[in-house]
Order: structure tokens, then sequence, then C-alpha cells
């Protein structure tokens, strides 16, 4: 096949930066776009972080991590994992098949996304027990919400102490 007679499935012209990942000038969201190395703060931060996953793994934790974005807000980077949520579904509808003898699960998250799985979890015979946290302003990153809460067997919610108490510091 000629490459004339090939499918083209993104286009090449950079116009429409909307259709395009990063910024305007094409670079990937995780690059550094500026030639900048990261921060002595970002650097703590990493290392904070990867202190913590430690600690996890070595309780025999299952820690899910997607890919980390990075994007420019008001002059700032910020970072965000991306797809963990895709993960977790996966793991958790693979709970069926995987654990047949599994009653229960716990779940942590503030995620309404999770509510089709936990139904098709219940459907299977798998209650969910969710710890989540939350605050009351409906545009924060934690707000509320009822139709997660609904859908689970049972609920407690983490206050913010119990976050930053933690003994795996």
């Amino acid at each position: 096949m000629t490459d004339e007679n090939q499918k083209v499935f993104k286009s090449k012209d950079n116009r429409d930066i909307n259709m395009l990942p990063g910024d305007p000038q094409g670079s990937p969201d995780e690059s550094f776009s500026e030639g900048k190395l990261p921060t002595k703060e970002e650097e703590l931060k990493k290392e904070g972080y990867d202190h913590l996953i430690k600690k996890l793994k070595d309780k025999k934790i299952i820690i899910r991590e997607g890919r980390c974005q990075r994007v420019k807000v008001d002059g700032k980077f910020e970072y965000n994992q991306k797809a963990v949520d895709v993960y977790l579904a996966m793991d958790l509808t693979n709970v069926i098949t995987k654990y047949p003898n599994a009653k229960r699960i716990i779940l942590i998250s503030s995620d309404s996304d999770f509510v089709p799985v936990i139904k098709n979890l219940e459907e299977n015979g798998i209650k969910t027990i969710l710890y989540t946290y939350y605050e009351k302003n409906r545009d924060s990153n934690f707000s509320r919400s009822n139709h997660l809460i609904k859908s689970v067997y049972k609920y407690k919610l983490i206050q913010k102490e119990d976050m930053t108490s933690c003994l795996l510091k």
C-alpha cells in the first residue's frame, strides 16, 4: 500500500488546536516544552509520592496509576493522573471472575463514574462498601455525589484528618 492509498485517521493539519493534545505548538502534555527541569518543590512532591506508594505496596495494597498529565493553568503547572478510574473499573469488573467467592469489596473514591460498576457487582452478589471524602461546596474537587452514596451497600465518610494523620508517612 502506498502513502497515497493509506487511510488517515488523524489530520496532519494543526490549525484546529481543539482537536490536538497539549499546547498549540503541538508538544504533548508530559513534555518539558519550556526546556526547564523539575523544580525542587516538584522533586520533593515526587519523592513524597514515591514514598507513599512504596509504603502501600509494602502492605500488599495494589496501586493503580494512570499516566501523568501536565497542564499549565494560570502560569503554573498542575499534574493530574489520567485513566486511573478506567483501570479501577476494569479491576472491579474482573472481581466477578477472578474472585468468585468474593462477597464484598471496599472502594475508596468520590467518583460517581463507578456507579455502573457498583450496580454490576451488586447484580452478581457482591456488595460494595464505600469510603469517601467530600466537601459541601459543589464546585470543589471533592463535591458529594448522592448518586454514588445511594448505590453502595454501606458507606463511611473519611475526614480530612484521616488523610493528614496517616500512619504511612
